[in-house]
């Protein structure tokens, strides 16, 4: 094999990820350079919470997420940008555009659907540059926000309901006002500290007169009450200075959530869905609300819905959303489904509706927004299409398996289980088409055999578990159920389920107890009841017992005590933890025979009722464990994360360093080769400690502001896989330079790359425009970790060689203190004046990268191996005449680009000679010019120059055309196969015919140059060089 000594002198981008020191906190801008990739995917969509529209421009399009922020789309949907990636909240209860200054955009944060998985939210933003920034603008302890409604003529008027507070009593919340654009705020409706305003209504000919709906609710551990007294219908005629509450024609007593909606055309017609124990349903009125007639008993789920919409030019036309679609035509009197929307369950559009946005010039063009995502239709919904390019996803749990490259599972909140790939051989990236649907419902934790991926345990809510055999799509339900007579079982709504470590045939389900299968599912034993078992109809929700007339009672909550999280001791078979959500930890070390109760030995912290988010046995003791608490459901949002090195007799807290407005923590994890690093996600995003917990850093660049519920380390690649519950997937490609760093370093690191993977892009997919949603690959060849203990002046060299020690590449790093990656795209140097050229693909075998000698050599060895589906088809010898097929190729290609380019700089000069003869006695210098331009492009031509011709291409062309048949191109794969015949012989060939177009060309140029030069040295001091 022929080698060269390459070289290249560009700087690379920085990657700066932490700059750690045994006394130095990490601070959020040192990880600001680590750098995630989002694969999607985005083809099921995510809650929207509510749509604005520029009714003067329909193509501008914002959606405000339950859990991923908010986005914007300026062609009707086509393209999509996060608008809200830095914000301390990713949950958006309302987006509201000002009539008269559409660039003017108010958010208001924290879903108002009172789920047991609702984030929140801290208060309002304004915007006034159509959302390319945000400020915050208060009312931070409002916490969830349900509508923001602004004054038509008078933008610095604006109204918000808060629903405030889901999980405690507060007093932020009501209606509030400001008139000064959110500089201040004046409470102008309070009912009481359990009793916010879920939506306004302002009156589209008078906008001093407003409807606020007020709605008293609370969420525990245990259930939710979902109304009370509090709840009612309030009416203000003065633009809020005074209000009274509406009774007339409505239900008597305790209330629950209400919706209500005004005819755009004409004020006195209102709507109103009322959630009552008995007289629930549509009511109207056409007095402007003096006087309401219930109209129908349609109210859908109303803790999760309450959404009525009127057309704006027909009072009779009326939507009512839920997890159907409902359509009158009759004042509400009757109203239909339309089928075609749904044909089957999960065929068409999918349910669970939350926010309509109808456009007032043409009602036939509506805007949809719910749990599976954005729908657009433009014929009054009867037909839509779904927009699915915006990555939205709420998982709960995430699994891998051991494929190359590895997939991923992961369950979706209401949108199914699905898998995917880390990666593909597409050139474009991760599509929608490559991830497929596995499971139904609401998928949850997901689990593949380590010994066999094709056999996969996939979850939806409840503990109903399934195997899959992925192959042959073979589903078989294996949820354990009690004998007829005994206890019943209790699931939570995320019920872990994990496969053994130490035997793939075995596998672990939480319910009220372990559930313990040897068999793979087929049959199971339980454990004792692990819960504290309390009876939670003994358990007071807002001072009031729950019973049957008790509002949309215990909704979302369909069991409690129950386990939440499971882990088994990787280096002590028979030791596992579970957690629960009513506050235990419990320990077995005899495979489930005998428990222990740990949770009281936890010093100064209560874990009463809160929620075990994870327990983890550790890696590197079978003594140490970690445990997170989530005590959001107790209106505690503080992160708890606690340690143990002695099974659990003693706990230390690790999160005493950790932000205290990060939210509360859903997962942590160690790394499985280094106790001291771990990853935290909590309601807000990821952190990470490489010291065992004494300081944490937020991880952000490429990573936004979102819950994160699941995070998996994959045990071969080494990457951090994050299941987020808002913006789908991430992955941060290989830890190494993480788990490897020496903390107390003083000198330079270079960390040892994973194995390089040699392949080809393909290019299977084409014509698909700008709709599509394309998620990230990860940046092709090897990663080139380094850790700078000081900044350095200038680039630093990072030189790649070969196993002869021969520099293949030297690449340029930065020089600032912590940590860089480099990507070598496992190339030579492209060839010089070659427009896009590329160097030659290396062969597989061993290479090393070293720190330049100023950084004293160190040194990291890698391999670059083959893709596995081509190495019984290719081996070592043929790679290797590949690579010296195409060395030779550049080497020609090179050679004819610099000929081009000479050729073209002279004539260049002679252009601007020919400019500066002007004089008519120089007519025939500039014909002798003129002519030798005219030989001197001919032969140019036929090397490389001029326009390219596919009928008679020039040798460049030619080469270059052969070079991209083995390595491929923007339009085509190619081959890692050794030359055919054929093509060593058109190279041979092209060889040829260079060297005598070359000679040809130095011909015309040694023969005309020295005449033409004597007669510019004649003219004056004009002259031209070779």
């Amino acid at each position: 094999m022929s080698k060269r000594h390459i070289r290249i002198r560009c700087v690379l981008p920085l990657t700066l990820l932490l700059s750690l020191g045994s006394a130095t906190a990490y601070t959020d801008d040192r990880t600001d350079a680590l750098k995630f990739r989002s694969i999607g995917p985005a083809v099921m969509g995510g809650r929207i919470d509510t749509v604005a529209v520029v009714e003067d421009e329909p193509s501008i399009i914002y959606i405000g997420t339950a859990s991923g922020g908010v986005w914007k789309s300026t062609n009707m949907g086509t393209t999509w940008k996060s608008l809200f990636d830095g914000h301390n909240t990713s949950s958006i209860g309302d987006v509201a555009l000002s009539h008269s200054d559409p660039d003017a955009v108010w958010v208001g944060t924290g879903e108002p659907n009172n789920r047991q998985s609702s984030s929140f939210g801290n208060g309002v933003y304004k915007s006034v540059d159509g959302g390319e920034s945000f400020e915050h603008v208060g009312l931070e302890g409002t916490e969830h926000i349900g509508k923001i409604v602004v004054h038509p003529s008078r933008p610095e008027r604006v109204y918000v309901a808060a629903s405030g507070a889901l999980w405690h009593a507060n007093e932020e919340r009501g209606v509030f006002r400001t008139i000064d654009g959110g500089h201040t705020w004046e409470k102008v409706l309070f009912i009481d500290e359990d009793t916010g305003v879920t939506t306004l209504a302002m009156d589209p000919q008078n906008p001093d007169v407003l409807y606020a709906a007020a709605y008293q609710r609370r969420r525990t551990p245990w259930g939710f009450n979902g109304g009370g007294p509090g709840s009612g219908l309030y009416k203000t005629t003065d633009g809020g200075d005074h209000w009274r509450r509406l009774d007339d024609g409505l239900p008597e007593g305790d209330l629950g959530r209400i919706g209500v909606a005004i005819y755009r055309a004409d004020s006195r017609i209102l709507y109103a869905l009322i959630e009552h124990a008995t007289e629930a349903g549509l009511y109207r009125t056409t007095n402007r609300g003096e006087h309401w007639e219930k109209v129908n008993e349609l109210n859908p789920r109303p803790m999760y819905y309450s959404k009525i919409f009127i057309d704006p030019t027909d009072p009779d036309r009326v939507y009512v959303l839920g997890s159907s679609f409902h359509m009158s035509d009759d004042g509400g009197a009757s109203f239909t489904t339309n089928r075609d929307m749904t044909p089957s369950y999960d065929v068409g559009v999918h349910g669970d509706h939350h926010t309509l946005w109808i456009d007032p010039e043409n009602p036939k063009h509506l805007v949809l927004g719910g749990d599976g995502g954005l729908y657009l239709s433009w014929d009054r919904a009867f037909h839509w299409r779904k927009v699915n390019n915006i990555s939205l996803g709420q998982f709960y749990g995430i699994g891998v398996d051991m494929d190359e490259p590895y997939n991923i599972y992961a369950g979706a909140q209401d949108t199914h289980s699905w898998m995917g790939p880390s990666a593909t051989r597409n050139q474009i990236g991760i599509l929608n088409g490559d991830w497929r649907q596995i499971n139904f419902g609401d998928g949850m934790y997901q689990q593949v055999d380590p010994t066999d991926s094709s056999i996969v345990y996939t979850e939806s809510q409840g503990g109903n578990i399934v195997r899959l055999d992925r192959r042959s799509g073979d589903r078989k339900t294996i949820k354990p159920y009690p004998e007829e007579g005994g206890s019943s079982y209790r699931f939570h709504w995320t019920s872990p389920i994990l496969i053994s470590l130490h035997d793939a045939k075995t596998i672990f389900l939480g319910g009220n107890r372990l559930f313990i299968s040897d068999d793979r599912g087929d049959s199971w034993r339980a454990t004792e009841d692990l819960t504290r078992n309390e009876d939670r109809g003994e358990l007071a929700i807002m001072g009031v017992l729950p019973d049957e007339g008790m509002l949309s009672r215990h909704d979302g909550v369909g069991a409690w005590g129950t386990i939440t999280t499971i882990s088994e001791s990787p280096t002590s078979a028979g030791t596992l933890y579970v957690g629960t959500d009513d506050g235990r930890i419990q320990l077995t070390r005899d495979g489930g025979e005998s428990w222990e109760s740990l949770e009281g030995n936890i010093r100064d912290f209560d874990p009463m009722r809160a929620k075990v988010s994870r327990v983890v046995a550790s890696a590197s003791s079978p003594s140490r464990a970690y445990a997170s608490f989530d005590r959001h459901h107790l209106g505690d949002f503080e992160p708890y994360i606690f340690v143990t090195d002695d099974f659990g007799r003693v706990w230390r807290r690790l999160d005493t360093a950790f932000p205290r407005k990060a939210g509360w923590v859903n997962v942590v994890i160690e790394h499985p080769r280094n106790p001291d690093l771990l990853f935290a996600g909590t309601e807000t995003g990821l952190f990470v400690t490489m010291d065992g917990g004494a300081s944490w850093a937020r991880m952000e660049d490429g990573f936004p502001t979102v819950p994160v519920d699941d995070l998996v380390i994959h045990p071969r690649d080494n990457d951090l896989v994050v299941g987020t519950h808002g913006r789908s997937i991430y992955i941060l490609d290989d830890l190494t330079p993480l788990e490897q760093h020496d903390v107390q370093t003083t000198s330079p690191e270079i960390f040892e790359p994973r194995d390089a993977t040699l392949f080809l892009p393909w290019k299977h997919e084409s014509y698909g425009a700008q709709a599509q949603f394309i998620g990230q690959n990860p940046e092709f060849g090897a990663l080139l970790s380094y850790y700078l203990p000081a900044a350095v002046d200038g680039p630093i060299e990072i030189v790649v060689k070969d196993t002869d020690g021969v520099t293949i590449r030297v690449l340029d790093g930065g020089g600032s203190e912590g940590f860089h990656r480099v990507a070598w795209d496992l190339r030579t140097d492209a060839p010089k004046d070659v427009p896009r050229g590329q160097g030659a693909l290396v062969p597989t075998g061993r290479y090393t990268a070293e720190l330049g000698t100023a950084m004293g050599g160190q040194r990291a060895s890698f391999t670059v191996v083959l893709d596995p589906r081509l190495a019984e088809d290719i081996g070592t010898a043929e790679l290797g005449e590949r690579f010296a097929f195409q060395n030779e190729s550049n080497v020609l290609r090179e050679r004819l680009g610099g000929e081009v380019a000479r050729a073209q700089k002279l004539s260049d000069t002679i252009a601007k000679l020919e400019a500066l003869l002007e004089d008519p006695e120089d007519a025939a210098l500039r014909e002798a010019l003129k002519g030798f331009e005219t030989e001197l492009a001919e032969a140019r031509k036929a090397i490389g120059g001029g326009p390219r011709s596919f009928r008679n291409p020039n040798l460049l062309s030619r080469a270059s055309r052969l070079f991209g048949e083995l390595s491929g191109d923007a339009v085509r794969q190619g081959t890692l196969h050794a030359p055919t015949t054929t093509q060593r012989r058109r190279l041979a060939e092209i060889m040829t015919e260079a060297d005598k177009a070359i000679a040809a060309l130095h011909a015309i140029v040694d023969e005309a140059l020295p005449s033409l030069n004597e007669r510019l040295t004649a003219r004056g001091p004009l002259r031209l060089g070779k």
